[in-house]
């Protein structure tokens, strides 16, 4: 799904936040790659809402980025905005 991945990585410079999020739901589905870039969709989407004040909406893509890929779980951890959420 390398060309799901770039649309994915363009809508989110463009500030296209929801359409990433249902393009990110369908990524996550595909191989180790795609899982990683999703879960780094789910991560950078929940530190936004948290930085925006929705710390509901940032533990629910929070939870999204860990369940989608095991390998990035070490990453959230390491993340301070993360650990705020624990």
């Amino acid at each position: 799904m390398p060309a799901q991945r770039v649309r994915l990585a363009c809508c989110l410079m463009l500030g296209a936040w929801e359409l990433s999020w249902h393009i990110a739901l369908f990524v996550r589905n595909g191989g180790e790659d795609d899982q990683i870039e999703s879960a780094k969709f789910f991560h950078k989407t929940a530190a936004h809402r948290l930085q925006s004040g929705n710390r509901e909406g940032a533990i629910e893509a929070a939870r999204i980025a860990a369940e989608t890929s095991p390998a990035y779980r070490s990453v959230l951890l390491e993340d301070p905005l993360i650990k705020e959420l624990m």
